[in-house]
């Protein structure tokens, strides 16, 4: 007896169906593929930490430092003396008045401004920089909060 299977000839109908099934099989190996490289750039860029940080207000500014943020963080304003690191930033003014025009020669990828009725976010958004613009803390709960929304931004969850 002949353990070997006969092979149907090349134009039968059963032989289609094999080649078909081989082309899905590589087709959905590419289509796999595609998604998996899609999927890991999507999360390289999703996951990307700022690499040039402005704060516009001490708070932030102290926020930012104890997310271990404090060497991404290029200019903060006048008043931004906590911790001592901050000092050596570039200046930007100060909270109310803050130098839009040396802000956008920082070239940061991301900036920290209050929640206020004010233009200067959009004239930096208007520059193509992100502008994340935090509420004012009112409760131990709205500190937690800032301090999650900050670390979000940055990938510091």
């Amino acid at each position: 007896m002949n353990s070997q299977r006969e092979q149907p000839p090349s134009n039968s109908p059963l032989n289609k169906g094999r080649e078909l099934s081989l082309k899905n099989l590589l087709n959905v190996g590419i289509l796999a593929r595609s998604l998996t490289l899609f999927l890991f750039l999507w999360a390289a860029v999703a996951s990307a930490e700022p690499k040039r940080i402005v704060s516009i207000a001490p708070s932030f500014t102290e926020i930012l430092y104890a997310l271990g943020a404090g060497p991404q963080v290029v200019g903060t304003t006048l008043y931004c003396d906590y911790p001592a690191e901050a000092l050596k930033t570039e200046k930007i003014g100060d909270v109310l008045n803050p130098n839009v025009e040396k802000i956008i020669s920082l070239k940061p990828d991301i900036v920290f401004a209050g929640n206020w009725k004010w233009n200067v976010p959009q004239k930096l958004r208007a520059a193509g920089i992100q502008v994340v613009e935090v509420p004012d803390a009112q409760t131990l709960d709205d500190v937690f909060q800032r301090f999650t929304l900050i670390a979000g931004k940055i990938n510091k969850l």
